[in-house]
């Protein structure tokens, strides 16, 4: 009786046990922009576990992985790079995964550099086989974007694949195409000039919807490249159901971060909003939390 009483017990908890959570530590001086469990050896990356989070130098988040099994591979992607993928990972044997300084470093240097040296944000990344068209597969900027002046690294490819196109989008619709690269030898590819740069024309107000319940007391607007959210744009409180209309920054850009704080404390972003494409702002409840940045 005891027997089939512990079997039993056994059953009930081994469904909790297999969904149970994995903390990710981040040892390491960069922040964390995304990260996926994908089935070994399938390289095949599906949503990234931390929605709209990042994981700051030092800090650790829990995730749910996305199925029963206890073995992974890993890929975790850190601004400005690169990524870091780890094989074979058994989750339930340790509920704790620790992403190392010497992980990235390592990485690093196995990477080649893509260096933006415009004057616009670059919003994706494709890596392609020479003449592939229209089929670029995955954009391997993932949630990051890459600003004016800055650089990020990007693995090298397989041996036999060193030859690819490497291109580039922008927040206005500018492409750059750099075709033929052998990045297995290739350390920077500098990106000095788009093509078909659509001219930003922010427009002069933009109206904020607020239908998430509860009242919002501010509203922040900052470019994506400010560290900084400026000033509250709410004259008085929104109240749910109600709209407001605010200028639209006049700097000439499209991309923008949006943040609205509740009268209860809580606060809720939207990342790289383009304004030059949208006259509404809309805010609802997500379906996951978390901020791109502080």
């Amino acid at each position: 009786m005891r027997i089939l009483f512990a079997l039993a017990l056994s059953a009930l908890s081994l469904p909790a046990f297999a969904q149970a959570p994995v903390t990710v530590r981040n040892a390491t001086d960069q922040e964390v922009f995304a990260l996926y469990l994908g089935q070994v050896g399938a390289n095949e990356w599906r949503d990234d576990l931390l929605g709209a989070a990042t994981i700051a130098a030092g800090a650790s988040h829990e995730v749910r992985r996305p199925g029963p099994a206890c073995t992974y591979d890993l890929r975790l992607i850190l601004k400005p790079g690169p990524e870091v993928i780890r094989r074979n990972v058994d989750v339930c044997a340790t509920p704790e995964v620790v992403l190392t300084q010497a992980e990235v470093t390592a990485a690093q240097a196995r990477s080649w550099r893509l260096e933006n040296a415009t004057t616009s944000t670059l919003l994706h990344l494709y890596i392609t086989r020479p003449g592939a068209g229209s089929d670029r597969g995955e954009d391997r900027f993932g949630p990051v974007s890459l600003d004016p002046g800055l650089s990020f690294f990007v693995p090298r490819p397989a041996a036999g694949q060193c030859s690819a196109d490497v291109i580039v989008r922008t927040a206005g619709g500018g492409e750059a195409v750099r075709p033929g690269l052998d990045l297995c030898v290739v350390d920077v590819v500098v990106i000095d000039q788009v093509d078909g740069e659509a001219p930003d024309r922010t427009p002069a107000s933009v109206s904020v919807i607020n239908r998430t319940g509860r009242p919002v007391t501010a509203l922040h607007i900052s470019a994506v490249a400010e560290a900084n959210w400026g000033p509250n744009r709410l004259s008085q409180p929104l109240a749910d159901g109600e709209r407001y209309e605010f200028e639209a920054p006049n700097d000439n850009r499209c991309l923008y971060d949006a943040r609205v704080v509740f009268a209860d404390g809580g606060r809720e972003d939207r990342m790289l909003v383009n304004f030059c494409q949208i006259g509404e702002l809309l805010f609802e409840p997500l379906a996951r939390g978390g901020d791109k940045r502080p």
